[in-house]
């Protein structure tokens, strides 16, 4: 859970097919707090891509998008107080349900193959795709920054 506040509505594979039947499974207890939605894109900006980039599995949760990512991410304002209660509440049950899944299973969690060596090209287009994501998270701050300042 790295994107705020905002109720848990599914889980991203990050291209995991193999994990797409475990996560299902997973989310049956829950079809009253969640949709239990699991697609196999990816998503990006949050912490599981470090893991994901070295071959170890990494997920991010589907949330509702709320005012995270255009008025709070990485301000002043980016504190508890911010924090739907009740959001928190759900997708606490949901993350301790899929904790304690993982922790008892028999096998561990599948794996994508492991990242191969990216060619000169593939390095080009990821550097432009970050400083893409680069400018848009300062530019999304300094809107909200500038909104703070108003109302201030």
């Amino acid at each position: 859970m790295d994107n705020g506040s905002g109720r848990f509505r599914g889980i991203y594979t990050e291209g995991n097919v193999a994990a797409k039947s475990v996560f299902s499974s997973w989310f049956g207890p829950y079809s009253d707090l969640s949709t239990g939605t699991v697609t196999n894109k990816s998503t990006g900006g949050t912490d599981h891509e470090s893991f994901d980039d070295v071959g170890l599995p990494g997920f991010q949760f589907i949330q509702d998008k709320l005012d995270y990512g255009s008025r709070l991410h990485h301000t002043h304002i980016d504190s508890i107080d911010h924090v739907v209660e009740d959001d928190l509440k759900q997708a606490s049950v949901i993350m301790a349900g899929f904790l304690y899944k993982a922790a008892m299973a028999e096998q561990r969690m599948p794996r994508k193959p492991m990242p191969k060596e990216i060619s000169a090209l593939q390095k080009k287009k990821l550097a432009l795709k970050s400083d893409k994501v680069r400018i848009k998270r300062d530019k999304d701050g300094n809107k909200a920054k500038a909104i703070n300042a108003v109302k201030n």
